[in-house]
């Protein structure tokens, strides 16, 4: 599989990994290290402690180095981190899987061993918003592979799992058939992204400024560009008053 069908393929991956439950993750026994323990503070919050434990293992002799998710809800009132989990679990479980059949493609070749990583990482656990970071890298055994950040969101007031399609058809409805998401992607992307940047090629999470943006390697920008990250301010999404679902109202909205 070619090196930018494999990006565009990861972050269709990625965006679809709910509906993928029951992949398995690993096909041959894999070794266990200690856990890395998310950052915590006292009290309620944050919200709920999360774990990831790195696992490491083979796929037709290409390395792999994953983490095993798992979390616990610190306040009485934090629902859903059990399915939480169990989708974080999926959608990692969706990316190797990409990886696996894109390297079923070439492994065997001449070329260089392939690799897959993905690590993990709370960036954000407070009362009304849980969001953790999956950092991916697969690697085909060419001159570089390619990096993805996903984003996994939990409303823990809730219990649901908030998705990209769930806050844009929210975003949507409340601004009406002046609101144009693409408009203000490109408005915010850095300059040098070529051709225009639109909702397929970015994973996205509700931020205290904004919603922050991640393009995926390889998509609208060079490869050499990496991931490319940036932030639009809510004023620019969400008009005065309105209360949307997945932001939490100590921000505001």
């Amino acid at each position: 599989m070619p090196l930018l069908a494999l990006a565009s393929t990861l972050v269709a991956a990625a965006a679809a990994a709910p509906a993928l439950a029951g992949v398995a993750v690993a096909d041959q026994p894999t070794a266990v290290t200690a856990p890395v323990l998310s950052t915590a503070e006292r009290g309620c919050s944050p919200a709920a402690r999360f774990t990831f434990t790195p696992r490491t293992g083979t796929y037709k002799q290409a390395p792999i180095r994953t983490q095993s998710v798992a979390g616990v809800a610190l306040c009485p009132q934090t629902a859903g981190v059990p399915g939480f989990v169990t989708s974080v679990r999926v959608n990692a479980a969706a990316q190797l899987t990409t990886w696996k059949r894109a390297w079923d493609t070439v492994a065997g070749g001449p070329g260089p061993l392939g690799s897959f990583e993905r690590t993990n990482r709370t960036i954000v656990n407070i009362p009304g918003l849980i969001v953790l970071q999956g950092d991916a890298y697969a690697d085909l055994g060419g001159a570089h592979g390619i990096s993805l950040k996903t984003y996994d969101i939990l409303n823990p007031k809730t219990g649901s799992v908030v998705t990209t399609d769930g806050m844009l058809v929210e975003m949507q409805t409340a601004g009406g058939p002046n609101w144009n998401f693409e408009r203000e992607l490109n408005a915010w992307a850095p300059h040098g992204a070529y051709p225009a940047v639109d909702r397929s090629q970015v994973s996205m999470y509700p931020a205290r400024a904004g919603m922050h943006i991640a393009v995926g390697m390889c998509q609208a920008y060079a490869c050499a560009a990496g991931v490319v990250e940036y932030t639009i301010p809510w004023d620019r999404l969400v008009g005065p008053g309105e209360d949307m679902s997945f932001i939490p109202n100590a921000w505001g909205y």
